[in-house]
């Protein structure tokens, strides 16, 4: 996380559902083998442990944030002494502008 060498993506989810979840997975890993991160779960296990995180968090509109780092390592530069790759996965209620505001533009 230092260097910020890691990849994310941003999902929404309406009324607990995640918006294209596959998608969202399917461009992770992709953004993952682009910098040579090996994600340490499957595309699938991913998908449940996202579904599993806007239910544990009641979430019905919200957002999701999915952040793998490519673990813990020295103050170098070289990401190959880093190891254990980390997945964090953040859900939250979606925070929106005040109706009020869309209106008066």
């Amino acid at each position: 996380m230092l260097y910020g060498d890691g990849v994310f993506e941003g999902l929404r989810s309406y009324r607990g559902k995640v918006f294209r979840l596959d998608a969202h997975i399917r461009r992770l890993y992709e953004s993952a083998k682009a910098i040579w991160l090996e994600i340490p779960m499957s595309p699938d296990e991913m998908c449940d442990a996202v579904n599993e995180s806007v239910r544990v968090n009641k979430i019905d509109d919200g957002y999701i944030r999915l952040v793998v780092t490519r673990g813990a390592g020295t103050l170098g530069l070289d990401p190959n002494r880093c190891s254990n790759p980390q997945v964090i996965i953040i859900a939250d209620v979606i925070s929106l502008y005040p109706k009020e505001l869309y209106e008066r533009v």
